[in-house]
C-alpha cells in the first residue's frame, strides 16, 4: 500500500489544452499535505514534468484547498512511499 506523507509538497490543477488537467507549476501552484494519505488514486496521466504524478485526493487533505469533493494534485514520484 502507498501512502503519502504529511508535509510533501504538491502543484494545484489547472484546465489547459484539450480540456486535459496540467499541474500549476510554479509558487502559485505550489502547497502541501496537511496529513498523511493513504485513500488516493495514481492516475496515468502525462504533463510536460516527467517526474510528476497525478493524484485523485480528497480535497481536506492539502493545504488551503476547500470544498467537500476530490480534486487533483500533482506530486513528484520519489514522494510515493510504501507504508
Amino acid at each position: 500500500m502507498k501512502i503519502i506523507k504529511k508535509g510533501t509538497p504538491c502543484f494545484v490543477t489547472q484546465i489547459g489544452h484539450n480540456n486535459f488537467y496540467y499541474p500549476i507549476y510554479n509558487d502559485e501552484g505550489l502547497t502541501c499535505f496537511e496529513e498523511d494519505v493513504e485513500d488516493f488514486e495514481i492516475k496515468s496521466w502525462l504533463c510536460p514534468h516527467s517526474s510528476l504524478k497525478a493524484i485523485y485526493v480528497d480535497v481536506t487533505s492539502i493545504k488551503d484547498l476547500y470544498g467537500s469533493t476530490k480534486t487533483i494534485v500533482w506530486i513528484e514520484k520519489k514522494h510515493l512511499k510504501d507504508a
